[in-house]
């Protein structure tokens, strides 16, 4: 039958077609099988029975539902029958009134030991008073007709098939949506791109090293001092180590791999920042000192005096670091879940990310960034004071200010020349 569809309403072929395959539970009402009940009837034997009562009396009712009834029946008179070895002595069920609270407190027991095979299936009762043995059918629409797939016993808690589920597609659907946690990570592209850039720097500072060391004795070179070339150098250096260890993660480490590369890879940056700018700091320092002398008096700032003040730079991060690191732990945590759907169906994406924290990080990272901002700061000051040096070959304020601006840690410094004025310097190794 193919009957047109009213005012929009479906047509009965849509409704077959949504209902085909629907799965229903019912209440399994008269058992199955072909047990022999307390009452001496079997399922068939008791519907023949009640039908047969029916005709007798010119009634027509549902045999199905009649069975709770006739438990119910045979449950009371079990439990009063049981009753009658419980009672208090003297006592007969003829002397019950409703006010006599240890009848009743006999009868409640005894139902609640009650357990026998009825009709709807076994009878036992919960202290609740509502019945423990529940079986439920379950059913399938297919092909105009219901299907019997079996049934689940509450009683034993188990499942009970009888013929498999046919599933819509082949495949068995999800009841609710599915989270899918994804990590997000640096994409491993993007870190064999930065990290062959860092390599390329790396090899323009072992360039530039070989250059320092074979022209050592070179006049603009020895005056830029040599020893501090290196030190820039091996600052750029950690640089461009720390943007391979800010990216390995891409990797997919494991999480204790990836807290010890946390707390590396922070002090890796911080001290590429204070050898290659603690350095050039020094040097500024040196034209500053020289140039800003007024007095006849000749000056001679030798180069462990500037290595000292770089190694005072590096012992500012090692303690700051060790003290934060013992005393607020760095630690790996995820971060909050944003919840984003898929492009696939029944899923949300959860992504998330690994971040390396402490409890009092915005602390520790304000008072590192006011330090590294000191040292720019008073960096950019020394280069503006020596801007006006006369000899072109001395004034590398413009230089500096710029090394300053684009974190010259992160690039290859390879000619910093800063030189005095030859009445008042002479280079010391």
């Amino acid at each position: 039958m193919n009957t047109p569809p009213i005012d929009g309403a479906c047509s009965v072929d849509d409704l077959k077609a949504v209902a085909n395959s629907v799965i229903t539970t019912s209440e399994i009402r008269l058992r199955e099988d072909n047990i022999t009940t307390l009452s001496r009837y079997t399922t068939a034997g008791f519907v023949k029975a009640y039908t047969e009562k029916e005709r007798q009396l010119n009634l027509t009712s549902d045999p199905t539902y009649a069975s709770f009834t006739y438990d119910s029946m045979w449950a009371a008179a079990v439990a009063l029958n049981d009753s009658l070895l419980h009672l208090p002595m003297g006592k007969q069920l003829e002397n019950f009134t409703y006010t006599d609270d240890n009848m009743r407190e006999v009868f409640l027991q005894r139902m609640r030991n009650l357990s026998f095979e009825g009709i709807s299936g076994t009878i036992i009762f919960k202290d609740t008073g509502d019945t423990r043995a529940l079986r439920t059918k379950f059913r399938q629409y297919k092909d105009n007709a219901y299907v019997d797939l079996g049934y689940h016993d509450s009683l034993t808690s188990n499942f009970y098939w009888q013929k498999e589920i046919a599933w819509p597609g082949g495949f068995i659907p999800y009841d609710n949506l599915r989270i899918m946690d994804h990590k997000l990570t640096v994409s491993p592209s993007v870190l064999y791109i930065f990290s062959s850039l860092s390599g390329v720097g790396m090899l323009a500072t072992c360039v530039c090293a070989w250059f320092n060391m074979v022209k050592r004795n070179s006049k603009i070179i020895k005056m830029s001092s040599p020893n501090l070339n290196y030190l820039i150098l091996l600052g750029c250096s950690l640089g461009y180590i720390s943007v391979v260890l800010y990216g390995i993660d891409a990797l997919q480490p494991s999480k204790e791999q990836l807290q010890t590369l946390c707390k590396t890879k922070m002090f890796v940056l911080s001290l590429a920042f204070s050898v290659a700018f603690g350095s050039l700091f020094a040097k500024t320092w040196r034209v500053f000192v020289i140039f800003t002398n007024e007095t006849a008096k000749k000056i001679v700032i030798s180069d462990k005096k500037l290595l000292l003040q770089v190694v005072l730079f590096i012992l500012v991060d090692v303690i700051l670091f060790l003290l934060w690191f013992c005393i607020d732990p760095v630690k790996i945590v995820e971060s909050e879940h944003s919840p984003n759907k898929a492009n696939m169906e029944d899923y949300i994406l959860n992504e998330y990310v690994w971040i390396c924290t402490s409890t009092y990080a915005h602390i520790w990272q304000t008072v590192i960034y006011a330090l590294k901002g000191l040292v720019l700061v008073f960096g950019v000051f020394l280069a503006w004071q020596t801007r006006k040096v006369s000899i072109p070959a001395l004034n590398d304020s413009k230089y500096i200010v710029l090394g300053f601006k684009k974190r010259q840690s992160y690039e290859p410094v390879y000619q910093q020349y800063v030189t005095e004025k030859q009445q008042h310097y002479e280079p010391r190794q």
